[in-house]
């Protein structure tokens, strides 16, 4: 988009914008470590955490019926099977017969169908708190600070027809 100004006002415009990123630049810092935006971070880190966990038990209490227990690493969460309520190591894993091989792929299916909805919960939860996060981190703050100091270089401006056509908003 190009703009065209009155005579003499081309530069001051420059140094007004020059001024605001600059603000912009050392505020955003201010913000983001800020209490507001770590309190703000920390709650909605707290409600992911409580949710999910409430989640994973639900997941737990149905995989116990099955033989399995679920839990989190690097990949995401697993399920283990269970010997005597304890999780297998690899090697009783590798050692089992066939026959209790086909048994605990049989539970594996039912616990997997028994529970799908769960799964999807997670997945939902795991999307809001990103969702959220990004808000946080974007939105809020960021959306102040852009419209305060915006409003007021509009007001300096607003004799210029061709900046009142120009969109101010995100």
């Amino acid at each position: 988009m190009s703009l065209s100004l009155e005579r003499g006002t081309g530069k001051d415009f420059v140094k007004s914008l020059e001024r605001i990123v600059d603000f912009l630049k050392k505020e955003v810092e201010t913000v983001f470590s800020g209490k507001d935006y770590e309190n703000t971070k920390t709650i909605i880190m707290e409600q992911y955490t409580e949710n999910t966990q409430k989640i994973i038990d639900a997941l737990n209490a149905i995989g116990e019926k099955y033989g399995f227990r679920f839990s989190q690493n690097e990949r995401g969460l697993i399920s283990i099977p269970l010997r005597d309520g304890e999780p297998m190591t690899e090697e009783e894993y590798r050692s089992i017969s066939e026959e209790d091989y086909e048994d605990l792929k049989t539970n594996s299916n039912k616990l997997s169908l028994e529970t799908v909805d769960l799964f999807n919960q997670l997945r939902k939860e795991e999307e809001d708190y990103r969702d959220k996060s990004k808000k946080i981190s974007m939105n809020k703050w960021v959306d102040v600070l852009l419209v305060f100091h915006f409003i007021a270089f509009k007001r300096k401006y607003r004799e210029d027809e061709t900046l009142l056509m120009a969109r101010w908003t995100r």
